[in-house]
Order: C-alpha cells, then sequence, then structure tokens
C-alpha cells in the first residue's frame, strides 16, 4: 500500500521546491528596506543636505537586522498568514528594528551623524513598501510550480474537496494540497486531481517518504477518535498541523489559545462590541475625518462645480440609511444621476424587463440608466463618496464598517441584521475591497458580518490601505 501512495504522489510534488517561496520573500524585505533607505537618502539631497549624506549609504548592509527580526516574528516562510496579522507583525518588527537602530546610534555617540529626516522617513517608506512587495512577491510567484509547500489533508469528503478547491484558488497562500486522507471516503481515488485514500494507516509513511512536513486537520465533521489516532499514530512525522476547528467567518486575529485547565480552548473575542473600543474608533473616525475635509475643500468645489455644468439639479443629495441601533440618517453623497431618475428606472424596466429581476435581488446594475457620464467617473473612482465624511464627523457613521443599508435592504440580511445593527456604517469596508459590485448580495452580507466579527484597529488600517488600491486600480465599481 505504501509504494502505491508513494507512485501516486510523487509526480504530483517532486517539482516543487518549497523553500523557493520563503527565499523570494526574504529577497522582496531586503529589497523593500534598501529602497526605503535609498529613497529616503534621495529625497534628503534634493531638499538640499544640511548634513553628510555619505555615512548613511553605510548602513545598507544594517538592512539583513531587519530580516532577522522578521524571522523571529514568525514571518518566514510566509505561508498561511493572515494579511492583517502579517501587517501588524510587519509594523511591529520594522519599528522595533528602527528603535533598536536610534538605540544603538545614541549608545555610540553618532547620532549627529545621520540626518533625522533620512531615519523618520526610511520608517515610513519601510511601513508601506514592506508588505507592498511582499503582496506582489505573492502575486507575482503564487501560480508558479515551486511555490509554496506540498501538504496532507485530512477531512471528511466533501470538506478536503473545499480545502483542496480553496488552496487551489488562492495559490498565494502557500499550501498546496498534494494527498487527502478521508474516513468516509468511498466515491473515486482523485478529488481535484489530488489523490484520496480511506485509511490513515500509510500516512506517516508516505509523510517521510515524500517529504510531506505540513498537514491540515478539518475537525468539524472528524470522529474524536480519529482526531486522537491520527495525531498520535498517522501524523507522526507531520512537523506541522494546521488544524481547522470549523469556526466559519472567524479569524485568527480574533482567536487566541487558552488553557482552561487542563483543556485547550479557544478565546473569541468580539472587540467591536466593547464600548471602549467604540469610543476609541469614533475619536479616530472625527480627527481623520476633519483633517480630510479640510485637504479636500478644493475638490469638492471643482466636482460641485462639474455636476452642475453637466445636469440640471443640486450637486449634493441626501439617501436614507439606516444605521447603529437600526436608526435611519441621511448620507450625503455627490449627485451621480440624472434628477428625474425614477422615471428613467421605470422606463427602462418596461424594455428590460430581465433587468427589474437584477435590481430586485442584487439593488444594482451594471449599466444603471440613471447614471450620467460624469456620474460613472465619479462612480468608478468613488469620488462620489467623499461627502460621506461628513457624516463620518457628525458620529453618523465610521471611516470603516459595514456599508450603510436601506430600509427595503433588511429582509436580506435575515437573523445578521442584529450585528450590522451594533455597530456603524462605514465610508468603506471588507465589501468594497473584495470585489465591491461584482459581489453577490449574500457575500455583502457575509463580509460585513465578518468584519463585526474580526474587528481589530490593524483590521481597519489594513481595510483602509487597501481601499487605496482598489481606489486607484478602480476594481468592482459601477
Amino acid at each position: 500500500m505504501a509504494s502505491n501512495t508513494t507512485s501516486l504522489l510523487y509526480p504530483q510534488i517532486q517539482a516543487e521546491q518549497p523553500g523557493l517561496c520563503g527565499l523570494a520573500i526574504f529577497a522582496g524585505d531586503i529589497a523593500a528596506v534598501a529602497v526605503s533607505i535609498m529613497l529616503a537618502v534621495g529625497m534628503r539631497t534634493l531638499l538640499g543636505p544640511a548634513t553628510e549624506l555619505a555615512p548613511h549609504w553605510h548602513t545598507l548592509p544594517v538592512i539583513g537586522v531587519f530580516a532577522a527580526v522578521y524571522a523571529l516574528f514568525g514571518l518566514y516562510p510566509g505561508i498561511a498568514l493572515n494579511a492583517v496579522a502579517e501587517m501588524r507583525k510587519l509594523t511591529t518588527a520594522t519599528t522595533l528594528v528602527f528603535v533598536l537602530l536610534a538605540t544603538g546610534l545614541f549608545l555610540l555617540k553618532e547620532g549627529n551623524t545621520y540626518s533625522r529626516f533620512v531615519f523618520v522617513m526610511a520608517w515610513a517608506l519601510a511601513l508601506v513598501l514592506v508588505p507592498v512587495v511582499r503582496t506582489q512577491v505573492r502575486a507575482v510567484f503564487g501560480k508558479r510550480a515551486w511555490w509554496g509547500f506540498p501538504v496532507a489533508v485530512f477531512a471528511a469528503t466533501d470538506e478536503a474537496h473545499d480545502i483542496t478547491a480553496g488552496l487551489r484558488k488562492r495559490p498565494h497562500t502557500g499550501l498546496l494540497p498534494a494527498v487527502i486522507y478521508s474516513h468516509d471516503h468511498d466515491g473515486p481515488s482523485h478529488t481535484a486531481g489530488v489523490p484520496v485514500f480511506a485509511t490513515y494507516e500509510h500516512a506517516a509513511t508516505a509523510a517521510q517518504q515524500l517529504r510531506l512536513q505540513h498537514a491540515i486537520i478539518a475537525t468539524s465533521q472528524l470522529p474524536a477518535r480519529h482526531m486522537s489516532r491520527l495525531l498520535e499514530t498517522g501524523g507522526g512525522n507531520f512537523s506541522k498541523f494546521y488544524v481547522m476547528p470549523g469556526l466559519d467567518g472567524y479569524s485568527s486575529e480574533s482567536v487566541e489559545a487558552r488553557q482552561i485547565g487542563d483543556t485547550l480552548t479557544l478565546e473569541i473575542r468580539r472587540n467591536l462590541l466593547l464600548p471602549s473600543c467604540q469610543l476609541t474608533k469614533g475619536l479616530i473616525d472625527r480627527c481623520i475625518s476633519f483633517l480630510l475635509l479640510l485637504l479636500l475643500a478644493p475638490l469638492f468645489a471643482l466636482v460641485a462645480i462639474a455636476i452642475r455644468l453637466e445636469s440640471r439639479g443640486a450637486a449634493l443629495f441626501q439617501h436614507r440609511r439606516v444605521g447603529l441601533g437600526g436608526r435611519e440618517f441621511g448620507v450625503w453623497k455627490f449627485r451621480s444621476m440624472h434628477p428625474d431618475g425614477d422615471a428613467i428606472l421605470a422606463r427602462h424596466f418596461a424594455a428590460h424587463p430581465e433587468d427589474e429581476e437584477v435590481w430586485r435581488s442584487e439593488r444594482k446594475l451594471r449599466n444603471d440608466p440613471r447614471v450620467t457620464r460624469l456620474g460613472r467617473l465619479l462612480r468608478k473612482t468613488s469620488l462620489d463618496e467623499l461627502p460621506q465624511l461628513w457624516n463620518v464627523l457628525r458620529g453618523d457613521m465610521s471611516l470603516v464598517g459595514p456599508r450603510p443599508i436601506v430600509r427595503d435592504e433588511i429582509d436580506k440580511y435575515g437573523e445578521q441584521f442584529h450585528m450590522y445593527c451594533r455597530v456603524m456604517p462605514g465610508l468603506t469596508g471588507l465589501w468594497q475591497v473584495s470585489g465591491r459590485s461584482e459581489t453577490n448580495y449574500q457575500q455583502r452580507v457575509d463580509l460585513d458580518a465578518y468584519y463585526v466579527r474580526n474587528w481589530s484597529p490593524w483590521f481597519d488600517i489594513y481595510l483602509l490601505f487597501s481601499t487605496f488600491r482598489v481606489v486607484i486600480k478602480c476594481e468592482g465599481a459601477y
């Protein structure tokens, strides 16, 4: 049996070079930090150097310290990482290195040799460039045959199929399904091109012969006796297990392992439902929205003038939406439609009844006849949403949160509506960075619920940065 297992598996993983994905991310980190330092020195040169800049170039060899600290934070080989957790660790590790460097320069009395501008700017650039470069490395190399680590999957047949399909869809995760072991297997010997076995008996042998070090265990449909048997016997040669406890909709940022007596326990936090977190989030929202309103005032004026020149009617309009506690409030937006939009939509549905069904289910149309030419541009660039900064300043909305809905959409949220009402709706959110109009309504509801369950300050920071990327690329907006 072991030889048959080997013959089935070996052709699939023989070309893989697991160490290369970690090496690629390591090289990207080094390049990002080096570029950050060089850009900071270059910017200081353009400003007219008041200090000698030559010593700054001698600091480039210390970028190896960054990689060492990243390794201590568990950021290599960079697989199976939650994006928010990775950003938090990278920010903490990068800041720690700069603090250590500043302390070292102070103790060596070399502080006056180096430009404070270069130091601070290099730190700020590294905070942005390192995660950006990591994302690009995964995007460029994630689908290569050598990317990632082969992994064994232990799960019920249906669940194993979903796990395999999910890993294939997101190869940048870095785990490549090589073999499946299902205790209830009675179907074909392969699923999604991966060999399937009904017994764990030879899993350890296969792991040793095929150099499989990683295994995924899905526990939701796995009998307890199988779990114990797997860990004690069948999984003896695996160095790392990823256990899936069946907590769909939760992330590693809201779940933490605890010990209660002799029992391993998972602590699940709902940070966004804590009054202290809501207060902190509200204060940050008001400060940022106030500054943005001041900075963007000239842009607001230009957009308003352009709207008035294209079509009659006010440049701004209010739309009633449901917010915190189920209370209604007026959302401000730049007008992107013709003033007689309802009549235009009625005529459109009379000529195209198939679109009326799409409207009823999704509350949006890809080619909405009510939208003006300028309005399409405003929607594509999300400029029509900017007046909602006033709603954020007033305390009706947050910078990040679920998108505000109308009364007619409450039924679509079903049991999830009570979670929606516990937080303020947001100017941007998980839905906007996950496809926006390319997602269906149920996916939008699921994304809103996921955000409420897993909120953290780092999640908001991640979504704000992701929003800039989505807006610049005009992804999913119409």
